[in-house]
C-alpha cells in the first residue's frame, strides 16, 4: 500500500522537486523552493512539472522543448523526463 502524506524526492539531481500520493489515485507535486505544489491525476503530469521546474527554464532541456512545441509536438511524460535530464546536463547561467 502507498504511503499517502509521505514526500519522496523526484530525483537526487533536483532535489527541490518532491512527490507524494494524494487521494485516490492523484499525485501532489512541490518545488521546495518556491512553496508551489500542484495536484496531478497522473504520472506524466508529475515529469512535466519536474521538467518544468527543473532549471528556472535555462538548460538544453528547455531549449528543445520549446523547438519542439514551435514545430507543434506535445510534451509526454517520457519527453519530461528526457528534458529534466538535458537541464541537468546543460545548464545555462
Amino acid at each position: 500500500m502507498e504511503n499517502r502524506g509521505v514526500w519522496h524526492e523526484y530525483d537526487a539531481r533536483i532535489p527541490w522537486i518532491h512527490w507524494a500520493y494524494a487521494a485516490g489515485s492523484a499525485y501532489a507535486v512541490r518545488d521546495s523552493r518556491t512553496g508551489e505544489t500542484v495536484y496531478c491525476d497522473n504520472e506524466d503530469c508529475v515529469h512535466q512539472f519536474a521538467a518544468d521546474h527543473s532549471s528556472n527554464g535555462r538548460g538544453l532541456g528547455d531549449l528543445l522543448h520549446r523547438a519542439a512545441s514551435a514545430l507543434g509536438f506535445k510534451r509526454c511524460g517520457e519527453c519530461a523526463k528526457r528534458q529534466v535530464t538535458a537541464n541537468v546536463w546543460t545548464p545555462w547561467r
